[in-house]
């Protein structure tokens, strides 16, 4: 489970890294909040 949640975590700071998919990014969000 922690494993789990770690690789979440570490993959979402990823994206927030990441500028060159700002697409990729918005999508995850519209996706965690609806």
């Amino acid at each position: 489970m922690l494993t789990v949640t770690d690789k979440a975590v570490t993959k979402f700071k990823e994206l927030l890294a990441d500028e060159n998919k700002p697409e990729a990014l918005i999508r995850v969000f519209l996706q965690s909040i609806g």
